[in-house]
């Protein structure tokens, strides 16, 4: 935690001092915005990496200690087995993740659609009753609704993959 405030206020620094000495707030390419966005938000999310890069360099440590140490008690060929399912169930588990964000995304387009929908209809509904379209557009909402729930479903299963998926890989129980 204390390195993640320090890369951070080195990285505050470093932005500071470069805005002073080249006054890049003249020029067209750096506004105003684009350096505040550079101080408050991308060093933020760089002090955030600092945990992973430190768990990266830990695991890679454990893993090469637990390699050489399972080698001496159950020999190489069993090691490798290990390791190769290991590194199998680690990629599932990325793949899964990739899976989950398409399928949150496109449930949120969904929904979007949906919300859309129901707005319009709540803006028009002295026009949808005077020319009598309740039917229509309760039929359309429904079917939107129904993408949508399907989406849904397809969110829950895929958490549920990543779960599963998530117990019996090694790096992500750390």
């Amino acid at each position: 935690m204390r390195l993640s405030v320090a890369v951070r206020s080195a990285v505050y620094s470093i932005i500071q001092d470069k805005i002073i000495s080249s006054s890049l707030l003249n020029s067209s390419e750096f506004t105003e915005g684009y350096v505040t966005n550079l101080m408050q938000v991308d060093a933020y999310q760089l002090a955030e990496m600092i945990p992973q890069i430190y768990m990266f360099i830990n695991d890679g440590c454990s893993f090469f200690i637990g390699t050489i140490y399972m080698c001496v008690v159950v020999g190489w060929k069993l090691t490798f087995l290990i390791i190769f399912i290991f590194f199998g169930l680690n990629v599932l588990y990325l793949g899964a993740f990739k899976l989950k964000a398409w399928v949150t995304k496109n449930y949120l387009k969904e929904k979007d659609r949906r919300m859309t929908l129901f707005k319009n209809l709540l803006t028009n509904l002295e026009f949808i009753k005077i020319n009598a379209l309740e039917n229509f557009f309760c039929l359309k909402m429904y079917r939107r609704r129904e993408n949508e729930l399907l989406w849904l479903e397809r969110n829950a299963f895929v958490m549920g993959l990543v779960s599963m998926v998530g117990t019996f890989s090694p790096s992500a129980t750390n």
